[in-house]
């Protein structure tokens, strides 16, 4: 089978739908994905696809002005989507993202430079109809860019009860109300890439609620007529979750050196799993607690919910902060995160 043929990313004009009318919005496209169902034969078990992303691309908008970099989340994005173009799904190239295991971030991807998505299917997950994909990015130099595994479905989901209702727990009076501007003064991101809108963070530092609403005129939900298939896409929701521990972290971490800007590092994550999606009018709440905190690191755990639903789990999300002048490859260091050893760096957005 010949590998995806990568085109120039771009916003997606609607959301990707299969034969029976299931499909998940692509916030960019990195592949261009036949649409329709594949017969079962035609099924792959190896992908490998090469992309090279011009400095024009809209995926470096907001990430970071003046010093681009390919967010983290959106390398799941470009890998998810090779594998539905190559044809991984069983039962047509429509892919859910389900769940992301031992996920290590370890270079930047900055314009102009190529990078190969290579992916292997393990084998059925431990649910019916999900499949458990080994995955690895990798430089020119075949260097590692980031290594995990994805467990997808060929199916969408409900978002899962809520097993408690939300409630203040971990707030207190002494707790930081952050809007738009304080966001906006602590984050290195912006427009259309900021995915945060408010934040409460308790006096403690441990504990923060985070709220993103999901509109319907979202460039990342594409354009048409409001449909089923407009949930918001999983690989942003991580993106968001990312940026409210981000806001967690900042605790951490002394300003920086006058004139030194920093960036905002999700080296990676222990396990995440994902119940559901967002859909246009909903808000996304982020309720996230540091579970461990290093030299010039930090573990963040917890829960995305909206309406009551819970969206998803992170467990042990890495985030640190780095100087510009270090951001292409991280200096090295050693995390566990429930049987994930991050021994090649502590890395990226």
């Amino acid at each position: 089978m010949n590998p995806p043929a990568p085109i120039v990313t771009k916003r997606p004009a609607m959301p990707l739908l299969d034969g029976a009318g299931k499909g998940r919005v692509r916030p960019f496209v990195f592949f261009d994905t036949p649409r329709g169902p594949r017969p079962s034969h035609d099924r792959c078990d190896n992908v490998v696809a090469s992309l090279t992303l011009p400095a024009r691309s809209p995926v470096f908008d907001g990430h970071y002005p003046g010093h681009p970099l390919l967010p983290g989340a959106l390398m799941l994005e470009a890998a998810l989507q090779a594998m539905e173009a190559a044809g991984a799904g069983d039962d047509g190239q429509t892919l859910f993202l389900r769940r992301i295991d031992s996920l290590q971030l370890i270079r930047s991807v900055r314009p102009g430079e190529t990078f190969t998505i290579e992916a292997s299917r393990r084998g059925e997950g431990e649910a019916a109809a999900r499949m458990s994909w080994k995955v690895a990015l990798r430089d020119a130099q075949r260097r590692r860019i980031a290594a995990v595994t994805l467990v997808v479905s060929a199916a969408s989901m409900s978002a899962l009860p809520r097993a408690t209702p939300v409630s203040d727990d971990g707030l207190d009076a002494g707790q930081t109300v952050l809007d738009a501007v304080s966001i906006v003064g602590r984050l290195p991101h912006r427009a259309p890439l900021l995915l945060v809108d408010r934040a409460v963070r308790a006096a403690s530092g441990d504990f923060l609620r985070a709220q993103r609403a999901i509109r319907i005129d979202h460039p990342d939900l594409g354009e048409g007529e409001p449909t089923s298939a407009m949930g918001y896409p999983a690989t942003l929701a991580l993106e968001s979750c990312a940026q409210a521990a981000g806001l967690l972290a900042l605790d951490t971490w002394n300003p920086p050196r006058a004139g030194m800007s920093r960036l905002l590092i999700l080296g990676g994550a222990g396990r995440v799993d994902i119940h559901g999606e967002a859909m246009p009018g909903e808000v996304m709440v982020h309720e996230l607690r540091v579970t461990r905190r290093f030299s010039g690191a930090v573990l963040v755990s917890g829960t995305t919910c909206v309406d009551g639903r819970v969206l998803m789990d992170v467990h042990n999300l890495l985030l640190s902060f780095r100087d510009e002048a270090n951001s292409g490859e991280y200096p090295p260091c050693t995390v566990h995160m429930d049987g994930m050893t991050a021994e090649d760096s502590c890395s990226m957005q």
